[in-house]
């Protein structure tokens, strides 16, 4: 059976923080999506869209999941007590909750080593290569790129090559 992807809308830091402090707050699954939905609203339009994403927010931080449940709490308290590493926990946290997240964060890691422009389409190749060639996977790199961009990792001088910032 193939891999499910499931990461397949790019996300925002401020996104993931909210879903935490929802969490953190004590409100339950139900109220959680409904203050999502709200908060997701002013900036995404697409009802279907705004589904998509909220539910990876909640499948990071909120849904159980064999491996993500054994780091939530850690964390949290991590989190709370060291806002100013809250990337690099929810990092961790997707990385539990999303394989295609882990597995495009290791290839570009190992493209960088030989050379400082990474482009798209090594990238894409070497995820077909790990995973298949499926469209799926195909708008999810794509996602995840500009997930990467979007915290500040990758930088890109031209269309379609990225670097890392340090």
């Amino acid at each position: 059976m193939a891999k499910m992807v499931g990461l397949s809308r790019n996300l925002k830091l401020q996104w993931l923080n909210k879903t935490v402090e929802l969490v953190i707050g004590g409100f339950n699954k139900d109220q959680i999506k409904e203050q999502l939905n709200e908060y997701l609203a002013f900036e995404i339009t697409s009802p279907t869209n705004l589904r998509k994403t909220r539910e990876i927010l909640m499948n990071v931080w909120v849904y159980d999941n064999d491996e993500s449940d054994k780091l939530k709490e850690q964390a949290l308290k991590l989190i709370q007590d060291h806002p100013d590493y809250s990337l690099e926990i929810h990092w961790c946290m997707l990385m539990s909750a999303y394989q295609v997240f882990t597995d495009v964060c290791t290839i570009i890691g190992k493209i960088s080593e030989f050379q400082d422009e990474i482009s798209l389409a090594q990238i894409k190749q070497k995820v077909f290569d790990d995973w298949g060639e499926r469209t799926t996977l195909l708008h999810s790199v794509d996602k995840l790129i500009a997930t990467l961009r979007e915290f500040n990792v990758l930088g890109s001088n031209k269309r379609g090559k990225y670097n890392i910032k340090n």
